[in-house]
C-alpha cells in the first residue's frame, strides 16, 4: 500500500478525493493525513512520510509550493489540484509536475494516479524541491527556466539555451546550445504551451524555433540556426511566420 497525504482547504474536495481513492485504489492507496494549511501540512508530511501528495495550489495561509522548503524528504510524488487558473497550470507544467483540474474528473484522476504509481514502481526518484521551486517562481513571477523530465532524470533548462524543438509523434526533442539533446514523452503542442510566445514560434508542424537563435532564412525554405542546423518553414502560415520571426 502506498501512503497518501491530502492537502486541500475545502472539506468537500477532501471527501471527494477520499471517495475516489476508495472506489478505484482501495487495494493500493491509504490516506494517512488530511490538512488544509501550509503549516499543518509540513508537520503531517514530515511525520507520515507519504509516497504521494495530493495538493491544492492555494491554501488558507499561502501557496502549497511553500511546503517543500521545510520537508525532511524531497522525493515525494506530487499531483497538484487547481481550478481553471492558467497561471497555476502553466507554472505546474514548467516544473514538469502532474496536476488535475477542479471539478475533478474520475478519468483524469485515474490517469494522474496511475502515472504516479508507475513512477514509484519503476523506482524513479525526482527532486521535487527543485521542481516545485521552478513552479513557484513561475507562478509568482516570470522566470527563464523550466524543467524537462525524461524517464531517467529531470533537467533544469534555461529558456535562452533552447535553440529549437522537434517532434516525432508523441515525443519532442529539445536541442540546446551546449549540444545537449533532451527527449521528453510529450507532443509538440504541449512543449509549445511551456514556451513564451514572444520568443518561440512554431515554424512547421514538427518544429518550434527560438527566434533569437536564427542566423538567416535560406531560399531553400529553411531557417539556419546558430548551431548550423537547418529547420524547415512551411505550411499555409509561412508568410506570417517569417514576418513574425524577422519583424
Amino acid at each position: 500500500m502506498y501512503k497518501v497525504s491530502i492537502v486541500e482547504d475545502e472539506l468537500a474536495n477532501r471527501e471527494e478525493l477520499k471517495q475516489l481513492i476508495a472506489s478505484f485504489y482501495k487495494d493500493k492507496l491509504v490516506v494517512v493525513s488530511e490538512t488544509e494549511s501550509v503549516v499543518g501540512s509540513i508537520e503531517a508530511i514530515n511525520k507520515h512520510q507519504p509516497d504521494i501528495l495530493l495538493l491544492d495550489v492555494q491554501l488558507k495561509d499561502g501557496l502549497s509550493f511553500e511546503i517543500f522548503d521545510q520537508l525532511n524528504n524531497s522525493s515525494q510524488n506530487i499531483v497538484f489540484i487547481t481550478g481553471y487558473d492558467d497561471q497555476a497550470i502553466k507554472a505546474i507544467k514548467l516544473g514538469a509536475l502532474d496536476y488535475m483540474i477542479k471539478p475533478i474528473d474520475e478519468e483524469e484522476f485515474c490517469v494522474a494516479i496511475d502515472s504516479v504509481i508507475e513512477v514509484i514502481q519503476n523506482k524513479q526518484i525526482f527532486d521535487t524541491l527543485l521542481m516545485t521551486n521552478v513552479s513557484k517562481q513561475n507562478y509568482q513571477e516570470d522566470t527563464n527556466q523550466l524543467i524537462l523530465r525524461t524517464s531517467e532524470a529531470i533537467h533544469l533548462v534555461e529558456l535562452n539555451h533552447i535553440i529549437y524543438c522537434k517532434s516525432e509523434g508523441n515525443y519532442t526533442t529539445f536541442y540546446l546550445e551546449d549540444n545537449r539533446e533532451i527527449l521528453i514523452s510529450k507532443p509538440l503542442k504541449y512543449s509549445l504551451s511551456l514556451l513564451p510566445d514572444d520568443q518561440f514560434v512554431r515554424c512547421q508542424q514538427s518544429y518550434i524555433v527560438n527566434t533569437s537563435k536564427i542566423n538567416s532564412y535560406l531560399k531553400s525554405g529553411y531557417l539556419l540556426m546558430c548551431n548550423k542546423a537547418e529547420v524547415p518553414v512551411s505550411g499555409p502560415n509561412r508568410d506570417m511566420v517569417l514576418k513574425r520571426i524577422f519583424n
